[in-house]
């Protein structure tokens, strides 16, 4: 259980072409096709993300709400786990994070 409130001012997440990689490393093993321009649209898209904006799993942690922490990123983990590849900055972050989606889901319950 977490032991203070969580920063408002959190490190920054890791580099999105990580965490694409990893989608699409699991996406092939899972049999589903993840061609390169769609890596490239989703990292596009990520690119042009204002600095200093926040996703709503941010705003989720911050503001004590109901996270969909296993909806994106522990089917992330637990597949990766099935397929033995290693995604370890989807199990950073999901480690980093379980602990306040399992607050938050009792306070917002």
């Amino acid at each position: 259980m977490p032991t203070s409130e969580p920063d408002s001012d959190p490190p920054r997440p890791p580099p999105p072409h990580t965490l694409t990689v990893a989608q699409s490393k699991l996406a092939s093993a899972e049999g589903v096709d993840f061609p390169p321009a769609l890596r490239d649209l989703l990292l596009g898209t990520v690119r042009t993300l204002e600095p200093g904006g926040f996703s709503w799993l941010h705003d989720d942690l911050v503001n004590g709400g109901r996270m969909e922490l296993e909806a994106l990123l522990g089917t992330v983990v637990r597949s990766a786990a099935a397929h033995d590849l290693r995604v370890p900055a989807c199990q950073t972050v999901y480690a980093l994070l379980k602990p306040w989606a399992v607050r938050n889901g009792r306070q917002a319950g």
